[in-house]
């Protein structure tokens, strides 16, 4: 819980190479290690450092029940190896922006371009596409494309029932 940001990534960069995944008892089958998301968000660069981690450390990412993953949080659940909501959690999706501390720019293209391609690299072409599109139309700060299990489910963003 809490922003995301790069002393997320620092505590986890340190802890991760630490953690081992888990077997069954009977042997053969291993279990990813997990990671529980809910976030109000945090920086763009801070949010794919995240996901980049969770990939490498082939983590199962999860937002519990009655949270929220929202902004850079979002971007970071993407990273995971698994990716896992319950029925009443939620991911919001907004545009990068930059800000001068009065108004909100959602221009700027390299942001823009730079989504797009982590996007289609977690989740494939045709679904990054559509989310990259769905993303973009949400221009702010406060508010963002909402969606719940079923929708991630839909959309190949979530790879577990």
């Amino acid at each position: 819980a809490g922003e995301i940001g790069p002393d997320s990534t620092a505590a986890l960069e340190r802890l991760l190479p630490q953690v081992k995944q888990c077997e069954a008892v009977s042997g053969g089958s291993k279990y990813s290690p997990m990671a529980y998301l809910s976030s109000g968000g945090g920086y763009l660069k801070d949010g794919y450092a995240l996901g980049e981690l969770f990939r490498e450390y082939e983590i199962t990412t999860i937002v519990t029940g009655g949270q929220k993953c929202a902004s850079s949080c979002a971007i970071a659940f993407l990273g995971g190896l698994y990716r896992h909501m319950a029925f009443d959690a939620e991911l919001l999706f907004h545009a990068p922006y930059t800000t001068n501390g009065i108004a909100i720019n959602c221009e700027d293209k390299g942001q823009v371009a730079g989504l797009k391609d982590y996007y289609q690299q977690n989740l494939g072409q045709s679904d990054g596409q559509f989310l990259h599109e769905r993303t973009m139309s949400y221009c702010s700060a406060e508010d963002g494309w909402t969606l719940n299990k079923d929708g991630a489910k839909l959309l190949g963003i979530t790879t577990t029932k």
